[in-house]
């Protein structure tokens, strides 16, 4: 056998060597299992460092008062009132070193006055320094204020006086389209150019007639 073919011989081993090693390599490469147990890492567990909770802030508690005298009217809608008042334990005090015995929270009233026509009023048992109420008035359009005090027979010693407020009216507006600015000559040209001229039903014709 010459030098060529022993050396083609052993070069086909050598090559079939290589083939057989490299598919038992593959045979034991095996991809990674994922099972139900599997779970990312966070960044802090990559890095180590400890990552903070969350944490949510307690809820803000709303006073049960405020230690001040107050009444405050408000408008519901056009018919209802709504008010709510305070009077704090020092005045409180006070009261009842001047009035005695009839500053006592059974005598504590809300007198609800218009302020139209004849002052009309009525008066709301409230029983409390510290409350709010849903007042019917069935009067659109009408200004009310109220006043907190003590009511001992036909004697009223007001307390508190609150704001002024007007109901809201129930119906349509009576103001219509009573005034229109007219524009220029110009301005009218440069309208009818863009074909935006404003005209409906509701409103005068605001433009002046061009002659032929």
């Amino acid at each position: 056998m010459s030098s060529d073919i022993l050396g083609l011989v052993l070069l086909l081993l050598a090559l079939l060597s290589a083939l057989i090693i490299g598919l038992q390599g593959k045979k034991k490469t095996h991809p990674p299992e994922k099972g139900p147990d599997f779970k990312f890492e966070t960044a802090g567990e990559i890095s180590g460092a400890a990552v903070p909770e969350a944490t949510v802030p307690p809820p803000v508690e709303i006073p049960e008062y405020y230690h001040d005298e107050k009444l405050v009217l408000m408008v519901r809608d056009p018919e209802w009132l709504y008010a709510y008042w305070e009077i704090s334990p020092d005045y409180w005090n006070e009261v009842r070193q001047k009035y005695g015995q009839a500053a006592s929270y059974d005598n504590l009233t809300l007198r609800i006055t218009e302020l139209a026509g004849e002052m009309a009023y009525f008066d709301i048992k409230v029983g409390n320094r510290i409350g709010s109420w849903h007042i019917h008035v069935a009067r659109p359009d009408t200004p009310y204020y109220g006043v907190l005090g003590l009511k001992l027979g036909s004697d009223f010693f007001p307390l508190i006086v609150s704001n002024a407020i007007t109901t809201p009216r129930n119906a349509v507006s009576p103001l219509g389209d009573d005034e229109w600015m007219l524009v220029s000559d110009y301005e009218q040209r440069i309208i009818k150019r863009l074909g935006q001229i404003p005209f409906d039903a509701t409103s005068p014709f605001m433009f002046r007639k061009e002659g032929p």
